[in-house]
């Protein structure tokens, strides 16, 4: 049986934290949390070749903790499933946050990796609702709240972006066309 353990990987910006846990069943999982980018996708990978070594029925990735997911971290993903099937152990994701979902679904990955497809676009969501327009501050305490609400709302369009943009590259990668794609 596998022991719990954790590894943390420093070298991005976010870190990415991997928890591992086994189950009677024979199956175990991966609890992802932080970005899986080029910085921590070797990680994931190591992780992930390490467990298949004790030969489980079944490997899961808990991607609940993932904040964000890049084309080195979609093309780790499509790694560690290969590497699954070679070792004729089934691979499946779980419990994608709402824009990793919609990477994942974009670039087709949705059903290879045992999710359904999400529910909406995470982006058209976000433009369907009336543009929020703060009152005007009265105070200093008031100008900072409303200050620090407008920079968590660009931080998220930030994410959205740049979850986009990773899936357009990984589309035109997976179709041989070279394609820069930058996120504002």
């Amino acid at each position: 049986m596998v022991e719990p353990h954790e590894y943390d990987v420093t070298s991005g910006p976010v870190p990415l934290r991997i928890s591992v846990s086994s189950h009677p069943t024979g199956t175990i999982t991966l609890r992802l949390a932080g970005d899986l980018d080029y910085g921590t996708a070797s990680q994931l990978a190591g992780s992930v070749e390490q467990q298949l070594s004790s030969h489980p029925a079944r490997l899961c990735i808990d991607l609940d903790g993932v904040a964000f997911l890049d084309a080195a971290g979609v093309r780790v993903l499509l790694q560690c499933r290969a590497r699954a099937d070679d070792a004729r152990c089934r691979l499946q994701a779980s419990s994608p946050q709402p824009l990793v979902h919609q990477v994942l679904h974009i670039i087709g990955l949705t059903e290879g990796f045992g999710l359904p497809a999400p529910q909406g676009h995470a982006w058209q969501r976000s433009r369907t609702r009336p543009p929020r327009r703060p009152l005007p501050p009265t105070s200093a305490a008031d100008t900072i709240e409303v200050a620090r609400a407008l920079i968590a709302e660009a931080r998220a369009l930030r994410r959205q972006s740049q979850a986009v943009c990773a899936a357009v590259a990984v589309l035109a990668a997976r179709q041989g066309g070279g394609v820069a794609v930058r996120a504002i």
